[in-house]
């Protein structure tokens, strides 16, 4: 059967269908038996939580929150329309959470399977129905896109990449030299229509204002397309004006009003910059036409130039401009630390796994994969759209394989760029042995099957997995442990700790925070609906409050660790195994892996009493270290002991405790008295039962001496730092 007597949209619908079920895989994680949803704990998560306000609120936007940067709160980084979207969505489903949690879960899988339509016409546009086809295929396949938008993480990243391919797609339709007025027109409404979308999806998207407006202006003014530099002019300020209402209700912007790591007035500026050098070369070209290609990109430059030094002699632009700097240079410390910062070649883990499971043997042929899409250009018929989707090809391999970040912008552009190598190699060969045509493209099939070959594991494993468990069979998912662990212990923090004000009122002021750290707090603030003062946002909200924070999980002493959870507010602190076990001679890890007893050298930590802990699960190799993934602790006075004896007498508290997991806790407190006959214990537990999911199993025995004595402690005792005085020989007072 030839490949044009296939039926386009229904080979398509297959595409999409097969680019969501691989996008599903995950569903025996996502969607446990109990019903319940587990999303991400990363971005998407507060995705989640800014599209639930908008989801209740509806049609509210959540501009200031109240649970970032506690206890100041801060803006909100991300612009509003991607969330605002999925909120839309769920509200034509029902009004309840488990139905907007499963329109969240789904949203990010669906935008993926739905750029393969996209990606087939840039593919199409380059190389006709068959190079089209191949890209989609690819694309449906390929785990850096696949793994970045799989079902239950709602990030924007999926919805980035299918903007962006739109925006690629009409962009070399604009750039076509057989492109009437009547379609530039009707291209430039919906490359409109596009930046707005894009504008108000990811706040990076300054990067594609300049990559997508400087290609597209390069191909206007060298091939002396008026008509083209008007539609772009007309676009940009288009897009400037449907932004600038938005900017306006996000003040005070995050980052000054020139931020470059939100949308922001800079934004506006260098859209409003596009239209002034397009226009300016349109007048120009109409007053005195330049002799040729160079003068006319000279002209552009000068302007372009002059824009550029105006808007840079403002102290806050420049200022603003420093962060992004810093970040493409990789000379930021936060970039260093989080995942995304690291390069395509330093990828590991189940999540962002091995360059070769991410794009199969092709990461190791990239270099010649450009090379060839440049070749593209050759052919005269396809020249301006195979320059501009080369030059965007290779800005975003580049940035892809130093920054994991951008897999999945780049992961589109790479199926097209791989399916574009085998159409020119299944030329190039067909070309030499006319006879072979279709042996060559066997060859060049079979040979893409085996460069993709590293992938299958990955799949084959998902598959077999949920599958399984859609038969109801117990799965090893043991890789994924540690998501459930997280989600159900954060969800957990709801019942055993106060409600706080302003999860969904931006005028309420929350209570109180939880010290955890910055990786999880996303996760914290939206399935455990509680503030903290750090997250993956790290120094972008509050640089010194980031510093506090990390110096609360690095001190070893606990003078210093309840003096930076009380600046910052934090009645609770989050430990997790796999941090803060590590290192049982600081803080955390004495809490975390000792539950505070005392150390050889050291006293017991007497500021902080574990609340809850949960849940047991194998999250790898060996038992989990403190029996416990989670465990939260509540900074407290304690109760003061205030101990009457003998000079130089032996002084020791003991209490035993139960811990939700039915461990037994045995915390302990030892000192001597002075010369006066004195001593003090800070108590940090109430000896009354079912105070908190951690309770006590009997009283609390204080041993003085060779005698010992029973003592109660209430809430309010240790709650206001009551004193409680124990004489010897005698009852407590």
């Amino acid at each position: 059967m030839r490949l044009r007597s296939l039926p386009l949209a229904g080979v398509l619908a297959l595409l999409f269908l097969l680019a969501l079920v691989l996008r599903g895989l995950l569903l025996y994680v996502v969607f446990p038996p109990d019903g319940s949803v587990v999303l991400w704990p990363a971005d998407g998560s507060y995705h989640a939580r800014k599209a639930f306000f908008s989801f209740v609120h509806f049609p509210a936007v959540l501009w200031f929150d109240s649970y970032l940067n506690y206890p100041d709160g801060s803006p909100v980084p991300w612009p509003p329309g991607y969330d605002w979207l999925l909120a839309a969505v769920a509200r034509l489903f029902g009004t309840s959470q488990g139905v907007f949690e499963r329109v969240v879960a789904w949203a990010s899988p669906v935008l993926g399977a739905l750029t393969v339509i996209p990606v087939y016409a840039v593919g199409r546009k380059l190389g006709g129905r068959g190079l089209g086809l191949a890209a989609a295929a690819i694309f449906a396949v390929l785990p850096a896109s696949v793994l970045r938008s799989t079902v239950g993480n709602p990030d924007h990243h999926a919805a980035v990449g299918l903007l962006e391919m739109l925006l690629l797609l009409l962009s070399l339709e604009l750039v076509s030299v057989e492109t009437s007025r009547r379609r530039l027109a009707i291209c430039g409404a919906a490359w409109a229509a596009a930046w707005v979308a894009m504008l108000l999806t990811w706040q990076g998207s300054l990067f594609y204002v300049v990559l997508v407006h400087g290609l597209v202006g390069i191909a206007g003014v060298l091939g002396g397309r008026r008509p083209l530099l008007h539609v772009q002019a007309t676009v940009a300020l288009a897009t400037a004006a449907a932004v600038t209402p938005v900017v306006a209700a996000s003040t005070p912007i995050l980052g000054g009003p020139f931020s470059t790591i939100t949308l922001s007035w800079v934004h506006v500026a260098a859209l409003v910059g596009v239209a002034l050098v397009a226009e300016g070369v349109v007048v120009l070209e109409g007053w005195r036409p330049a002799p040729g290609p160079g003068a006319r990109a000279l002209r552009a430059a000068l302007l372009a130039g002059g824009l550029l030094l105006a808007v840079l002699a403002i102290p806050a632009v420049r200022e603003a401009l420093e962060p992004a700097a810093r970040l493409f240079s990789k000379q930021d410390e936060w970039n260093d630390r989080v995942i995304e910062g690291r390069s395509l070649f330093e990828m590991g883990g189940d999540f962002f796994v091995s360059p070769s499971q991410s794009y199969g043997l092709f990461v190791y042929l990239l270099p010649l994969v450009l090379v060839s899409v440049w070749a593209r250009a050759r052919e005269r018929r396809v020249r301006e759209p195979a320059l501009v989707f080369a030059a965007w090809a290779t800005s975003l391999g580049f940035l892809a394989v130093h920054f994991i970040r951008f897999q999945p912008d780049f992961a589109p552009l790479a199926a097209v760029a791989f399916a574009v190598s085998a159409w020119q190699v299944h030329g190039w060969l067909a070309r030499r042995w006319p006879p072979r045509r279709r042996l060559a493209a066997v060859a060049c099939v079979l040979t893409g099957a085996l460069l993709f070959a590293p992938v299958a594991p990955l799949y084959a494993t998902g598959t077999s997995r949920s599958l399984a468990r859609l038969r109801g069979l117990e799965v090893d998912a043991s890789d994924n442990a540690g998501l459930q662990a997280l989600d159900r212990f954060a969800r957990s923090l709801r019942t055993v700790t106060p409600e706080t004000e302003g999860f969904l009122d931006p005028d309420g002021r929350p209570e109180y925070g939880i010290l955890v750290r910055p990786t999880l707090g996303h996760a914290v603030k939206w399935l455990g609906r509680r503030p903290v003062p750090a997250d993956p946002f790290g120094p972008h909200l509050h640089e010194t409050r980031l510093g506090r924070v990390r110096a609360f999980f690095e001190t070893r002493d606990e003078e210093e660790a309840v003096a930076i959870a009380r600046s910052l507010g934090a009645r609770y602190v989050l430990t997790a195994a796999f941090y803060d076990a590590l290192d049982p001679t600081r803080v955390v890890g004495r809490l975390h892996a000792g539950d505070g007893r005392p150390l050889p050298s050291r006293g017991p930590l007497q500021s902080f009493r574990l609340v809850a802990e949960g849940p047991e699960v194998d999250t790898g190799p060996g038992p989990v270290p403190g029996g416990a993934v989670y465990k939260l602790f509540e900074v407290v006075p304690g109760a003061v002991l205030d101990v009457r004896a003998g000079s130089d007498t032996r002084v020791s508290a003991e209490l035993r405790l139960r811990t939700p997991l039915g461990r037994s806790v045995r915390w302990t407190a030892r000192t001597r008295t002075g010369d006066d006959g004195a001593a003090e214990l800070r108590v940090p537990y109430p000896t009354t039962p079912g105070v908190a999911p951690v309770g006590a199993e009997g009283p609390l025995l204080v041993h003085i001496g060779d005698g010992a004595q029973r003592v109660d402690v209430s809430e309010a005792d240790v709650r206001e730092g009551r004193r409680i005085r124990v004489v010897q020989g005698e009852p407590p007072l």
